[in-house]
């Protein structure tokens, strides 16, 4: 459970950085969007491959890992 909350405060913070990018300038906003999303796919695949190991299935996890990543903006 810890992993899911740390993951959803993670996902905020990269909205964060995302917004405030974005209110900077398009060319700012777009790359920060492509350095978020080449951190994040390693992230969230190592998170989806942790938690179904621990003690909820792979149904839930999947459940529970996707709507943290709406957090962002």
């Amino acid at each position: 459970m810890m992993v899911v909350v740390g993951d959803a405060i993670h996902n905020f913070a990269d909205g964060l950085a995302m917004g405030a990018s974005f209110s900077k300038s398009l060319t700012l906003g777009l790359s920060t969007t492509v350095a978020i999303f080449c951190h994040e796919l390693p992230h969230e695949l190592g998170t989806y491959m942790r938690i179904p190991g621990k003690c909820i299935s792979r149904d839930i996890s999947t459940f529970v890992s996707h709507p943290t990543d709406r957090l962002r903006g």
